[in-house]
Order: structure tokens, then C-alpha cells, then sequence
């Protein structure tokens, strides 16, 4: 794996307890029996009503690495969640302070839960793609452009974004073009079926560069996507 660009290596999700006194006794379950019982009832759905510093989603990178920074001993639910085949929610099992839990953020849905009882959660969030030479990625702008996260400037973001992609693409026709002629020279021929495959991924690898840009309109932001079962997909 190797990091994305620099606009988008490094987010930081907050979740902070609440200091009024008010909304401690009537926001937050009082009791072990009443925290017990919110955190069955989370665990039991889709995951969409799950109070979460960011809801649903697939991410618009690879791989996010999520390092807990904060989530006392004491607190109860918190806990990065994965929306599994069955579509049931499915908590990342106590994340230690300083612990990282990396997930296939373009192939499984997620969440960061805030916690059930009043505490802070605080994630710290790398993100990565692949590190593989020559090879494409498969990162998107979904969430993460400007017109959908305003921390990231217009300018800085596209020409980070730019820079990556049109890096990547350049890499991987370097790739294919030394292939082609290495065929040629060890006698192999040209392979015409696998080519024109590989231009196909390139075309559709292009059209992912500019498909999502706030010049082309304004999609809905969540997709609906976010909310599709795996068994529609």
C-alpha cells in the first residue's frame, strides 16, 4: 500500500461527550440495563439510525487505516462498525487507544459509532491505495470533494487529485507499452484479446478521473449506494 494524496492522507473524526448536565440525563441510558438494551437494539439493524460521528458509507479510498485516539475505558459502544453480507451491524471488538483497524473501505460499508454512554471518540484516519507499480487504483471523490467536504480547498484538492491519477495512469501505460514490446522480443506475439482489455480498464479508469466533478453537476450526497444492501448490488 502506498498513501493517496496529500488532500485526503489524513482526517480526524470527533465525537466529544457532552458537559451540559441536561442532556447527559435525558440523551444518554442511565442505567447497565439501559445501555445493554440500546446497544442490542444498534447491533440488530442496518446500521443507517446509528448515532455516528460519520454514518454509512463505502470510502472513497482504498484502505483507511483507523487508529483510536481517544475512547476511554469505561465507554460503551464507539467502536468502528462494518456492515456485514446479511446487512447487520458488526463492532471492530475494543479498540485500544493507539490501535489501528484497516478496512476495505471500497468493498465494505462502515460507520464511526459514537459511544452509547458520554464520552469522547476521537479516530485519527490514514488512508491508502494500492502500492502495487503500474497498477490503477480505484479511488473516487464521492465523500471527499470539495463540494461534499468543504475542508478541502478547490484548488489544492484537484491538483492533488489530478497529480495522482494522471501519475498512476502514466505509470501503468509504461507497464503495458514495455509488456507489448517485451512480447514481441522474447517471441510471445502480440496478445490482441488481453490488450484490448487493458484499454478497456484504462477507459473506464479515465471516466473515473472527471465522472463525479462538481462542474458535471450535483449528485445527491449520501449516494444512494450507501443505503443499497450487498445482496442489490
Amino acid at each position: 500500500m502506498k498513501p493517496v494524496w496529500d488532500s485526503d492522507f489524513v482526517h480526524i473524526n470527533v465525537s466529544l461527550a457532552s458537559t451540559d448536565p441536561r442532556e447527559q440525563l435525558t440523551n444518554y441510558p442511565q442505567t447497565q440495563y439501559e445501555i445493554d438494551k440500546e446497544l442490542t437494539r444498534q447491533d440488530a439493524s442496518d446500521g443507517q439510525d446509528i448515532p455516528s460521528t460519520v454514518g454509512v458509507h463505502y470510502d472513497s479510498i482504498t484502505v483507511p487505516l483507523v487508529i483510536m485516539l481517544d475512547l476511554p475505558e469505561e465507554a460503551q459502544g464507539g467502536q468502528t462498525t462494518i456492515i456485514t453480507g446479511d446487512n447487520k451491524a458488526t463492532r471492530v471488538p475494543e479498540p485500544p487507544i493507539g490501535s489501528g483497524t484497516l478496512i476495505q473501505g471500497r468493498v465494505l460499508r462502515h460507520l464511526a459509532s459514537k459511544p452509547v454512554t458520554n464520552h469522547n471518540r476521537i479516530s485519527l484516519v490514514l488512508s491508502y491505495a494500492t502500492g502495487v507499480e503500474g497498477e490503477l487504483d480505484n479511488c473516487v471523490t464521492t465523500s471527499v470533494k470539495p463540494s461534499v467536504l468543504p475542508k478541502n480547498e478547490f484548488n489544492k484538492f484537484y491538483r492533488d487529485w489530478a497529480e495522482y491519477k494522471l501519475t498512476n495512469l502514466e505509470n501503468h501505460l509504461k507497464k503495458i507499452r514495455e509488456g507489448v514490446v517485451d512480447d514481441y522480443n522474447n517471441g510471445t506475439g502480440f496478445h490482441q484479446e488481453e490488450f484490448v482489455e487493458k484499454c478497456q480498464n484504462i477507459e473506464r479508469y479515465v471516466y473515473d478521473i472527471y465522472k463525479e466533478m462538481e462542474c458535471l453537476g450535483y449528485s445527491p450526497y449520501p449516494p444512494p449506494l450507501f443505503s443499497t444492501s450487498y445482496n442489490e448490488l
